[in-house]
């Protein structure tokens, strides 16, 4: 083994060796202390004596601030760590390897950096002549050649080198059958992008010219790292603290990019390599059309990548992490010095300007002004950004461009002359998405690298080809003048097209003109059946006309409101019917409302007339004149109406409004069309042909839009729709017996009250369940799904877009699914999903939900300002689009997936949180049937608490434990409230505004008044914030945050407790028991249960 080698393996194992006169003094456990090892070091001690005697007397250089960094990522407990910054390359060719070695010496010799004994006090460096470069060849021709080739492979591409190797290079050869590879490694700790290419330039001329003799070097690393160290308190460095701490509060965070996994739960993480090839004509193009809208190379390859980031993070604004060449300009060799020089630099990219032209010079603004106050390193910079309370602006996406650099030649090309380079990767601690851009000869490569599994599948790929089309795009100048660009994939495109391709015809007709046919045809056929009995079509036809001939008796009815105020029964049914067909709209108001709620929405509809029935006559309002209020009873009756022939633009008229909570606190309108109903009723009758043999049963309340297919979908279709009496609407027992008794095939309600009937027993003639309105829980979902020949379906959709225009069905979900995904549109309905902007959203990226097609409504009634924000014309898509405010997804089979409401989306410390994903994975707990979290207001911003219904006995640590196993720990709720039932609304709904008044809870971590650390852990423990935080440690109750706590001090008191008390915490843990008193209670607990807690 060679003298490095050998300090390696010792220091690996736990040893320091010291030399003391002619003796080696070995410090460590001496169990450890094997044969093998003693005999090295007995043969190797002359050389390793004069080692440890170079190393005493060279001088020490202190660590850069990003060797630091570095250092500090190979931390195991730190996300996303336990790696070093590292870079990998895999050649073919054929070399000769003494002369290789050879040309790597000189360089090494050449390089102090490369001679550096890196330890986390600092650096020392080897005189040249020192280290001796080695490239060992191994022999694998024969079968096992691509075997080892493999290996190597695995075992270089993410290796983690130890710090007291020198040099931080390794070189392997390899010989096959198939020819000669070359591997290799290098670590960022003394080479970083721009040093690279200088190594490899360097490698080549001197293998390819053993002769030459490169001008000698006026300083190194060494000299230039000084240079580099914290700035004192100088004017520039205490004008750039104050510009970075007034720019913080105002970057965004990093981009939002969709995940497929926590990045704390990725223990060995590995990059996977994605690569761009610009031809060179297409690179200088760009170049010209760069430099004719005022941008350089760099900036213009900087500002495509944000356009295309943008688009992959849903068009919000982001903060993207470049990095600079911080060589400082001390001397004429600077940009010839191999070295870690590198520096991260936080640039925020908004979408705010018009077109790509100026969100390029906006970026190059922000990008120059960032440099103009890098007085202070960039790893302060980042630290400045760890706002208190709010946790650590963390930038994992990053962009390296030093095309600009002042370097001799393209990088890319001095890669390419020592051999074809057939596969690289690198990797970077915490780092998710790592961007290189190299010149190679006249054209450009630009290397992505991800960190494998953490991604959903594909999405890079997809990111990477967005990239290459864009620059493509790009390269004529004006093309910077457009605001968007189409870079979604084909396949994305024609699996969308495909999906929304549900045209079919409509049938010209009003919604009522189904039932009046078939009451003519059959009008001895049941259409209603109610507790007090049934009623046939052509009964029901009759009263609804005399309904619609006392209404033509006061006037023309043709686009006017008549208010319905009625409990559930018959009448309802027969007054909507009769305002149809004496052409006006029906308007649904509830009885049970409040009644300055029920004036407010008959003023707001300018509602001329009211039916209403005996009982509920009481709730007309004051002042409601009694001769425009019509109390409907069996004693109407009249001739039935007839069918007349229709013209298509009457189909345009209004069938209903239905008033709706608006955010606003008024209740608004929403104004749908015969058109929209008919294609509704049309579509859900044919796709589960209902038909006169079939019963629905009518649950659903009058006033929600879920009857209106109860109503329309029966009678249309000759079918009887049942309805249960007022009186028995909370009771799970009634609907099962009265649906048992009538037969019921159908059933229609909110997923909360199917699960009711479940419980209450399933009528055995029941063929198909319908769910929407809430999310379908994954146990009900399988409960039903589990019934043999009944077919489930989740449906849903706005009031805005008829009722549903989107649909799923329930049956044959995967065991494994974790949610009944959202699904696809219905006949002539079509979704987008779209960012910020307008744009369509990637697979896998959220967007809002926006719906076109013959479902979506009229608009907002008498309301034109609120119809214009929320219908609107899309010119890309030529279409007239309603916004839901549901966050969507597609994946890329075409299949929606719904993450929640924008209103349901808020933040904790900057994080952004979807409440639904806490919910789904809480509901799959065992012992948990139903769950909701909320976003419960406080003094020092929102906190998340959950309410939940349990089957069994859990408690709140181990629920927390539980969603701690599959969520980052800022989506892990502080309260959980177990509760007997949630609270729904009037619709069967869960009543969110009920449950964060339950859950409002004082804004702490343990609920505690204030008190200072008491007993010997919680003194221990304040003992280890005090000295790591800086700051006083008094009180036990407050959370880490209120002290200034970033996530880089939370990995070093987690490291100081391991120490300390022998028991390693994860860091997730810490973050959830962040108050001295609580961590004390966790320790304690891993102690009483007989295991470190991890």
């Amino acid at each position: 083994m060679t003298t490095p080698a050998i300090l390696e393996t010792v220091e690996r194992l736990g040893f320091t060796l010291r030399s003391d006169g002619d003796a080696i003094r070995i410090e460590g456990p001496k169990d450890r202390l094997t044969p093998d090892i003693v005999s090295e070091l007995k043969i190797g001690k002359p050389q390793i004596l004069a080692w440890l005697r170079d190393l005493a007397d060279a001088e020490q250089v202190p660590l850069t601030d990003m060797q630091t960094a570095y250092l500090l990522g190979r931390e195991e407990a730190l996300e996303l760590g336990g790696v070093s910054s590292h870079v990998f390359h895999e050649f073919e060719g054929d070399w000769d390897i003494p002369r290789l070695e050879a040309a790597f010496q000189r360089v090494i010799d050449r390089h102090d950096a490369l001679r550096m004994r890196i330890a986390g006090d600092g650096a020392r460096v080897l005189p040249r002549g020192r280290v001796r470069a080695q490239i060992p060849v191994i022999d694998a021709r024969g079968a096992e050649g691509e075997a080892r080739r493999a290996a190597i492979r695995e075992g270089m591409s993410h290796q983690v080198m130890h710090t007291a190797r020198v040099p931080l290079v390794e070189m392997r050869a390899l010989r096959t059958d198939r020819g000669m590879s070359l591997f290799v490694s290098h670590d960022g700790l003394v080479i970083d992008g721009l040093s690279m290419c200088l190594f490899f330039r360097e490698l080549v001329t001197f293998y390819r010219t053993p002769a030459v003799d490169l001008p000698p070097l006026g300083t190194g690393f060494a000299e230039l790292s000084r240079e580099m160290l914290p700035a004192a308190d100088t004017l520039p460095a205490i004008r750039a603290r104050q510009y970075w701490q007034e720019a913080a509060p105002k970057l965004p965070p990093a981009p939002a990019l969709p995940l497929a996994a926590d990045p704390a739960r990725i223990d060995r993480p590995a990059s996977e390599r994605h690569t761009i090839r610009v031809a060179p004509a297409i690179w200088a193009a760009f170049r010209a059309a760069a430099a004719e809208v005022g941008l350089s190379p760099s900036a213009a390859l900087g500002a495509a990548f944000c356009e295309v980031l943008s688009l992959w993070s849903g068009g919000a604004d982001f903060t993207l992490n470049t990095t600079f060449a911080n060589r400082p300009p001390v001397h004429p060799d600077a940009f010839a010095v191999i070295g870690n020089f590198t520096q991260p630099l936080p640039v925020p990219f908004r979408h705010g300007a018009r077109t790509a032209r100026e969100r390029g010079l906006a970026f190059r603004e922000a990008l120059m002004t960032g440099l103009d106050h890098r007085s202070i390193s960039g790893v302060e910079i980042l630290q400045t950004l760890a706002r208190p309370g709010e946790g650590t602006l963390r930038l994992p996406v990053t962009f390296n461009c030093a095309i600009d650099a002042p370097v001799d030649g393209a990088c890319g090309s001095a890669l390419a002359a020592l051999g074809e380079r057939v596969f690289a990767v690198s990797q970077t601690p915490q780092v998710w998405l790592n961007t290189f851009v190299l010149e190679v000869d006249d054209g450009l490569e630009i290397e992505i690298d991800a960190v494998a599994g953490l991604f959903p599948e594909g999405l890079v790929a997809d990111f990477t080809a967005a990239y290459d089309r864009l620059i493509a795009h790009l390269a004529d100048a004006a093309a910077w003048e457009r605001d968007s660009f189409a870079l979604l994939p084909e396949r994305s495109v024609a699996t969308r097209a495909r999906v929304n391709d549900t045209q079919a015809d409509i049938p010209l007709a009003l919604v009522q003109d189904a039932f009046l046919a078939r009451a003519a045809e059959t009008p001895d056929a049941v259409a209603l059946i109610t507790a007090e009995g049934e009623i046939t079509y052509g009964t029901l036809a009759r009263r609804a006309s005399a309904i619609a001939a006392w209404l033509a008796g006061r006037g023309d009815q043709s686009g006017k409101l008549v208010g319905v105020l009625m409990e559930k029964g018959w009448e309802q049914v027969a007054a909507a019917l009769g305002i149809l067909i004496a052409g006006g709209a029906y308007l649904p108001v509830a009885a049970d409302l409040p009644p300055a709620r029920i004036a407010e929405i008959l003023v707001s509809a300018e509602a001329e007339f009211l039916l209403v029935q005996q009982q509920t006559a009481r709730h007309v309002p004051p002042g409601f004149a009694q001769d425009r209020c019509l109390t409907v009873t069996g004693a109407l009756d009249a001739t039935p109406a007839a069918v007349p022939e229709r013209r298509a633009e009457e189909q345009d008229a209004l069938a209903y409004v239905l008033f709706t909570s608006g955010s606003t606190g008024k209740p608004k309108g929403v104004m749908v069309t015969h058109r929209n109903a008919v294609n509704l009723v049309a579509d859900i009758n044919a796709r589960f042909a209902i038909g006169p043999d079939d019963r629905l049963f009518g649950i659903s309340a009058f006033n929600f839009d879920l009857s209106v297919w109860d109503i329309f979908g029966a009678l249309s279709a000759g079918a009887a729709l049942v309805l249960p009496r007022e009186a028995d609407r909370l009771s799970p027992e009634a609907w099962a017996a009265q649906a048992g008794g009538a037969g019921v095939t159908a059933w229609n309600s909110v997923p909360a009250v199917a699960g009711m009937l479940l419980d209450a027993g399933l009528p055995p003639t029941l063929r198909l369940v319908l769910m929407s309105g809430d999310k379908v829980p994954m146990d009900l979902a399988l409960a039903l799904d589990a019934v043999e020949g009944l077919t489930v379906m989740s449906l849903g959709g706005p009031t805005e877009t008829t009722v549903w225009n989107v649909l799923h069905p329930v049956n044959g979900l995967r065991p494994e699914a974790v949610r009944v995904p959202y699904g696809g549109p219905n006949r002539n309905n079509r979704l987008y999903v779209l960012d910020a902007h307008g744009r369509r959203c990637p697979d896998w990226v959220a967007g809002e939900l926006h719906a076109a097609g013959a479902g979506v409504a009229k608009g907002y009634w008498k309301d034109p300002e609120r119809t214009r924000a929320s219908f609107f014309w899309h010119e890309a898509l030529g279409e007239r689009l309603y916004a839901t405010g549901d966050v969507c997804f597609w994946r890329p089979d075409g299949v929606l997936e719904i993450l929640g409401r924008t209103d349901f989306q808020f933040k904790i410390n900057g994080l952004r949180v979807e409440l639904s994903e806490i919910e789904t994975r809480l509901a799959a707990h065992p012992a948990v049937e139903q769950a909701v979290a909320c976003a419960v207001p406080g003094a020092n911003g929102a906190r998340l608490a959950c309410a939940y219904v349990a089957s069994g006995g859990v408690s709140d640590q181990e629920l927390a434990a539980y969603l701690g196993e599959s969520l980052p720990d800022y989506m892990v709720p502080g309260h959980f409230e177990a509760m007997e039932a949630l609270p729904l609304t009037a619709n069967g709904k869960v009543d969110r505004k009920t449950l964060i008044a339950a859950l409002s809870v004082p804004n702490s971590v343990s609920g505690a008044t204030s008190r200072p650390p008491q007993g010997d852990v919680e003194q221990a423990l304040a003992a280890i914030w005090s000295d790591i935080l800086k700051t006083d440690i008094r009180d036990a109750t407050l959370d880490f945050a209120a002290f200034g706590g970033t996530s880089l001090a939370a990995v070093r008191i987690v490291s100081e407790i391991a120490r300390r008390f022998g028991k390693r915490i994860a860091v997730r843990d810490f973050n959830r028991v962040a108050t001295i008193e609580a961590l004390a209670r966790h320790l304690d607990a891993a102690s009483a249960a007989g295991t470190a807690a991890e």
